[in-house]
């Protein structure tokens, strides 16, 4: 079935995009795993918060190895453009304050960009099956629609259809959503 291949390439589009926003080294991230995964191994058997000495001991480190961890896995968190930063004159300044442009008016751009390009994962999301299919060969891995009308066995009149259908709905709830509305 077209499914069988189709959805590890679309799986495997979409795990790649993530991975290459996250700005987190996957080392890192694996961490983070390791350490919430021993923390709640102990807390359920000690019934309580582990110490940090039973922490490493569950993890096969020495204390300052977790400590390392801990401070990397810290300093992957968000940081809020409004959270005060700590400065050596004593003042104290927003985060929005030292980032490029006019009152952050960049960054807010930026923010809203990348929320947009969430909520058109999560549109696309909402597309039926045949609609994700031809908009994952089509933009992702870049077929051709001739190709996508083989690879699905229908036209390739077919397979334009389908692709300006979703685009027309996917600009009907963007639409909609820039308006402030619910479709």
């Amino acid at each position: 079935a077209f499914s069988t291949f189709a959805a590890p390439r679309i799986r495997g589009a979409i795990l790649d995009d993530l991975r290459r926003r996250d700005h987190v080294p996957r080392s890192t991230r694996r961490r983070q795993r390791e350490m919430a995964r021993a923390r709640e191994e102990l807390a359920a058997a000690l019934t309580r918060e582990p110490s940090d000495e039973e922490l490493a001991e569950a993890l096969g480190i020495d204390l300052e190895t977790l400590w390392s961890w801990k401070q990397d896995c810290e300093q992957a968190g968000w940081l809020s453009l409004d959270q005060p930063l700590d400065s050596r004159e004593g003042r104290s300044m927003r985060a929005q304050e030292i980032l490029p442009g006019e009152d952050g008016e960049e960054i807010e751009e930026e923010l809203n960009i990348a929320q947009e390009a969430d909520v058109l994962r999560e549109e696309i999301l909402k597309l039926n099956e045949q609609e994700r299919t031809v908009l994952s060969l089509y933009y992702f891995e870049e077929l051709k629609l001739r190709e996508i009308a083989e690879v699905l066995g229908v036209t390739e009149s077919r397979i334009s259809q389908i692709r300006w259908k979703a685009i027309k709905r996917l600009r009907e709830r963007m639409g909609h959503l820039r308006e402030g509305a619910t479709p």
